[in-house]
């Protein structure tokens, strides 16, 4: 019987692909760095080998999520330990089944901690407040549905045409932050404006803020 393990599985899209191949019936391990006492799930560090090695025995499939913007041109320091690991995949292609998932930024359910479209976004809009942003106001960007992604990561990972290929999901739209502000306006009833945080001024903030300096450093 297949087994599939799962790194990352407390996350969004984790958390959905879990779901996603237990309906298909596969046997899952979910696998993350919290002790959790769920079903299926095994506690381990990703960066330790040997505890690696013990969850990953006698699995089938084994997926790895990670984030990152600009994951081929990485300007962050996870970013360029990713692109590390993109490249050490690639290069497995020759010996190992292997498919890479690229997908864009994404939205929805179980995601509003990690979502740019909620985080002092929608959040600040739900309370009354103007909603902010750290980017461009002007250029557009690519959002995709959590659940959608899941059940694309699904789809191709079960069908054994998709492998030794690097896929990118499709998004629904590409949009301004403004557009999609103008939407939620018009859903909520509301006339917020967007305030968006200036590059200069995000950089002088990274300076005392580690989270805003990573922030900074994937910034486009």
């Amino acid at each position: 019987m297949e087994k599939h393990v799962i790194f990352g599985a407390n996350g969004s899209i984790g958390s959905y692909l879990a779901e996603e191949l237990e309906t298909a019936g596969k046997e899952i391990v979910k696998v993350g760095r919290k002790a959790l006492a769920e079903k299926n799930y095994q506690q381990a560090d990703a960066l330790n080998i040997e505890q690696v090695q013990n969850v990953v025995e006698g699995a089938s499939h084994i997926y790895i999520t990670v984030k990152e913007n600009h994951l081929l041109q990485p300007s962050s320091n996870k970013g360029k330990v990713r692109h590390q690991l993109y490249k050490q995949l690639k290069d497995a292609m020759e010996d190992t089944s292997i498919l890479i998932v690229r997908s864009p930024d994404f939205f929805g359910p179980r995601a509003a901690n990690y979502s740019v479209l909620y985080v002092q976004f929608l959040e600040n809009m739900l309370k009354g407040e103007n909603p902010n942003y750290i980017g461009s106001l002007g250029k557009t960007h690519s959002y995709a549905f959590v659940p959608d992604l899941a059940r694309a990561i699904r789809l191709l990972a079960l069908d054994n045409r998709a492998y030794q290929q690097v896929w990118h999901l499709p998004a629904f739209a590409t949009n301004s932050i403004t557009e999609i502000a103008d939407e939620y306006n018009s859903q909520l009833g509301t006339q917020f404006s967007v305030r968006a945080l200036p590059k200069t001024v995000h950089r002088i903030i990274s300076w005392f803020n580690p989270m805003m300096k990573e922030m900074y450093e994937t910034r486009y």
